[in-house]
């Protein structure tokens, strides 16, 4: 470790070292298939150790940013990135992938029910606390997708309020789930209504 003024840095290529851990760009022009690079111009970068994870300086991540992200889509590699210098909140950089697969212990269990009394299809799901009844299960089913969309919508407007209160924040996965969600289909297939 070097000491730099009054800060300690340790240089760090490719998150691990300078000598062992290089990048296989297919086709990259200048050079032949195969061609190792430096996943950073110049060879290394400063990075503060942190609890295991390393921290990419914000200048760094800009001038890399193409092989950084590289580097997370292919290696499932996550990444911090902060005022490595003046220290305070970082932000990770995680493949979307790794993401949904992170998300899927977040499971929706539908309660299904049917009132005598109303002739009703009722759903519930408790966590994310929505509901929807109909005449049929269809209906019911329909209802309750056009409160999650109007739910979910509001959840991300209004996050930095709903981040701050205990109850809206625990279901912050449940609305990721739910807005990586491409097709009514999979929005089904993700909230156990098929």
């Amino acid at each position: 470790m070097e000491n730099n003024n009054g800060k300690q840095n340790r240089d760090i290529n490719n998150y691990e070292n300078c000598e062992e851990t290089k990048i296989i760009k297919e086709g990259s022009q200048g050079g032949y298939k195969g061609e190792s690079k430096s996943l950073v111009k110049g060879g290394c970068m400063n990075m503060e150790n942190i609890g295991g994870m390393k921290i990419i300086g914000l200048k760094d991540l800009r001038n890399n940013i193409s092989d950084i992200i590289f580097k997370v889509i292919n290696n499932f590699q996550v990444v911090l990135t902060g005022n490595v210098k003046k220290g305070g909140p970082t932000v990770s950089i995680i493949s979307t992938d790794l993401l949904e697969d992170i998300l899927e212990k977040y499971e929706f269990n539908p309660e299904i029910t049917f009132d005598k009394e109303t002739k009703q299809h009722e759903i519930c799901l408790k966590e994310i606390n929505a509901f929807g009844s109909g005449d049929t299960k269809e209906e019911a089913t329909r209802i309750i997708l056009d409160n999650i969309m109007a739910l979910t919508e509001d959840f991300f407007e209004d996050i930095e309020l709903y981040m701050r209160i205990d109850p809206p924040k625990k279901q912050y996965p449940y609305f990721m789930r739910i807005s990586h969600c491409k097709t009514e289909s999979e929005l089904l297939e993700v909230l156990n209504l098929v």
